[in-house]
């Protein structure tokens, strides 16, 4: 059966308004036309479709069925045109994102990979910095979304949260200090060896120093870098103990590095992806989300 999509059209909304003239007002044809077309897709169908009292109209048995079917069809039609629609407004532009260098390497390559496969006309402009300039940028709108490191009992309400990632961040050191393989340290037992710590005000130089405070401690670090991969390198050599998540040692992991066992929690944080709450998205923002969505771990 060879039956023209137009007439189907016709059908649907005449039976969704049960009126020849507001399907017709809908369609912007006259109601003769539709009429017409009626009649042509039950003459070729081979069946009624309308029970007909002057101006009244109801479907018939066989209307109703068919109704029911193109209802289905037409909304997936609504949908992949809504779909197609997106993906054209995507097509070109920018995407502003700020994260650390840690976050981009070792969490987010896969996203800007997908992301760059199904978008290759939008350009990322990626921000390497750490995560209080990062949402210092979200705020004021130089970055359009941001990756941060996210205190769970630290909510700021300037942000929207999509929590990505949960971190397992642990201390490790390696076999230059072997001595520490089969101890327990408690947090005052740190200070007694070399700390290699990220610079002052990154988010977890921020965490470590609350972790410290709140035990009447201070953290004392030797060696201040700005790259957590440099910290690692630096233990690896030999410099002491440093401070990252299990997924980063994992990454550089050889057997030169051993994880710290303490006697104390380390609170959890996470990864969030933030948003300016008084922004609205554009559509490059709401794409990259629904990627990163579909990699939360």
């Amino acid at each position: 059966m060879n039956i023209n999509y137009e007439l189907y059209k016709v059908f649907y909304n005449v039976a969704k308004n049960m009126s020849f003239s507001r399907a017709a007002d809908f369609l912007f044809v006259t109601q003769s036309s539709v009429s017409q077309s009626i009649k042509l897709l039950e003459k070729q169908l081979g069946i009624s479709l309308f029970f007909r009292n002057g101006k009244r109209i109801s479907l018939t048995q066989s209307g109703k069925i068919l109704f029911e079917h193109l209802e289905t069809a037409f909304t997936e039609i609504t949908i992949a045109e809504n779909f197609i629609d997106s993906y054209k407004a995507v097509e070109i532009g920018e995407l502003k994102i700020g994260a650390s260098d840690t976050i981009c390497k070792h969490y987010l390559l896969d996203i800007f990979e997908e992301f760059h496969q199904r978008y290759p006309k939008i350009k990322l402009l990626i921000d390497n910095q750490p995560s209080p300039k990062t949402k210092h940028e979200v705020v004021t709108g130089q970055l359009d979304l941001g990756f941060i490191n996210h205190d769970y009992d630290k909510i700021d309400s300037r942000f929207n949260y999509i929590d990505f990632y949960t971190l397992d961040e642990i201390f490790f050191t390696s076999n230059h200090y072997k001595i520490l393989k089969d101890k327990i340290l408690k947090l005052d037992d740190f200070n007694k060896y070399p700390f290699i710590s990220l610079k002052k005000h990154t988010s977890t130089r921020i965490f470590l120093e609350d972790i410290f405070s709140k035990s009447n401690l201070t953290l004392q670090p030797e060696v201040e870098l700005i790259s957590v991969d440099l910290i690692v390198d630096l233990v690896k050599a030999g410099f002491g103990i440093g401070f990252a998540d299990r997924k980063v040692i994992q990454d550089n992991q050889n057997d030169k590095l051993i994880i710290i066992k303490t006697t104390f929690d380390i609170p959890k944080r996470k990864i969030s992806l933030i948003t300016n709450k008084k922004t609205p998205l554009n559509q490059a923002a709401r794409a990259f989300i629904s990627i990163v969505d579909s990699h939360k771990k």
